[in-house]
């Protein structure tokens, strides 16, 4: 593993003649998809770039590296100044080579290179910030020192980005120390992807700390790399910049199919609270041609009267196309995430994920654009028969009323489901059941649990499916219905 989970190895033979190389899956098996190149020669090879990333809507020359690369080969790189783009890539494009290109991270805040000496506490680089430093271990056991003034009860974010985005193979240990050299917290590696999601190759081992100052005055961060690496593409880029309550959203999948002009299918969309974030976040989908309709879901916040619980951070979004749509439609669309603070409207687009592999996490990655297509219908739909709108109490059942379209004709039963989003992988509410389907119409038994927490749930009807957001999305459903559940009288 040494781009990713791709090997690379720069051998010098010992003699001229006959070798054999051998490339297999690590369990030996294989599939269909299971699709590699493999480059070989004295091929010039890029496998990193310093610095690894730029601002956003900025320019720079980064240096290339890698076997057969001459030193000092640069590429003048521009940012885009897109607040959705996580990175772009670079590559040698003027030179005979492997085709690969590697990744630069884009950025928010000002950046500038480390500046050696900074191996002790004594010669810390200090840094004004907001901020993002470029640097790498030069040599093994290298250690890296910088200096921030805080005041009293300030809140600042040390964030590390080596592994992710830029695929560096550091492994960071992050530590802020006082004025005086007291060890005053450390992070090894950070949940940077919490839950059962990882939004990178694997998960990482980059450091992150949420740090309050306990007074004012100069803070010192130590970062030093944990297995001993050292080189050229040990590279990093620290950022420290304010902490205030925020959220992230990200959503799956970017390329959204619609099985068949009329239908509807469902978006995933996931919400991260950041630095004691606890409020709503309103999630819409916009920017849609006319004819198609979109939707809006609530995230709900942790408030006293309602205690966090699984159905907080994730909520389905249905996307319906006209029934004159043509088959092949391509239309792009964006998610937006609005939350109220006060007086202060905090709004974000989501990021646009591709499924990249699945095992007990889904891995995915950042994509650059969302977009729904129509493809050819594969059997029935289903549409809302008259009802947007069920109530019930804790452990209580009502029955949603279903238009079963297309093939419905020769159905006599259908398997149909339930899904509300969960924190988790699994999203049916109720257990899968063979609806039996009475002039075009499936009623399906809605029971919630006893402890399912008061408030307004957005559901969808679909046709049974693994009930795992990894495996696939609950498409053709129906488009969302309000479940309000509220306490029972007395």
């Amino acid at each position: 593993d040494t781009l990713g989970f791709d090997p690379l190895i720069e051998h010098t033979l010992p003699r001229d003649g006959d070798y054999f190389v051998r490339v297999t899956m690590l369990n030996f098996t294989g599939y269909p998809d299971a699709v590699y190149r493999l480059t070989l020669g004295e091929v010039p090879y890029v496998v990193g770039a310093f610095p690894s990333g730029l601002r956003r809507g900025t320019e720079t020359d980064v240096e290339l590296f890698g076997p057969n690369i001459p030193p000092g080969t640069k590429r003048r790189v521009k940012a885009e100044a897109d607040p959705l783009v996580p990175l772009q890539h670079v590559a040698l494009d003027d030179l005979p080579n492997s085709g690969l290109d590697v990744p630069l991270a884009i950025g928010d805040w000002p950046e500038q290179l480390e500046a050696e000496p900074n191996n002790d506490r004594e010669h810390a680089q200090p840094l004004s910030w907001p901020v993002t430093v470029n640097a790498r271990f030069a040599e093994p056991n290298d250690a890296d020192w910088y200096r921030v003034s805080l005041t009293a009860g300030q809140k600042v974010w040390f964030d590390v980005i080596a592994q992710r985005f830029t695929a560096s193979p550091a492994d960071t240990l992050l530590q802020v120390f006082d004025a005086e050299g007291k060890l005053l917290t450390e992070n090894d590696d950070d949940s940077h992807d919490p839950e059962y999601e990882s939004f990178h190759h694997f998960r990482t081992t980059d450091s992150k700390l949420l740090f309050t100052a306990p007074a004012a005055g100069e803070f010192f961060v130590k970062l030093t790399e944990q297995s001993g690496l050292g080189g050229p593409r040990a590279v990093y880029r620290l950022s420290v910049h304010e902490a205030k309550p925020d959220f992230h959203v990200r959503h799956f999948p970017d390329a959204v199919p619609i099985w068949g002009p009329g239908s509807t299918a469902a978006v995933l969309v996931k919400i991260d609270h950041l630095a004691d974030f606890n409020d709503d976040v309103e999630c819409s989908i916009e920017g849609l041609p006319e004819g198609w309709k979109g939707s809006s879901a609530v995230s709900l916040g942790r408030k006293p009267e309602r205690y966090y619980n699984n159905y907080q951070r994730k909520v389905f979004l249905t996307i319906t196309a006209p029934a004159d749509a043509a088959i092949g439609t391509v239309v792009p669309f964006r998610i937006i995430g609005r939350a109220k603070r006060g007086e202060e409207t905090i709004e974000h687009r989501s990021w646009p994920l591709t499924l990249f592999y699945s095992s007990d996490i889904g891995f995915f990655r950042a994509s650059q654009q969302t977009r729904a297509a129509i493809a050819k219908p594969q059997g029935p739909w289903l549409e809302l028969a008259n009802v947007s709108e069920i109530k019930l109490n804790p452990g209580g059942t009502a029955i949603l009323p279903v238009k079963v379209l297309g093939a419905a004709a020769d159905l006599k039963m259908m398997p149909l489901v339930i899904n509300l989003c969960t924190n988790g992988v699994a999203c049916g509410l109720v257990t899968p059941q063979n609806i039996p389907i009475k002039e075009g119409i499936a009623e399906i038994p809605v029971k919630i649990p006893v402890e399912m927490p008061l408030g307004t749930f957005r559901i969808v009807a679909a046709q049974t499916w693994g009930a795992d957001i990894r495996v696939g999305m609950p498409g053709p459903c129906t488009p969302l219905v309000k479940m309000v559940v509220e306490p029972a009288a007395k």
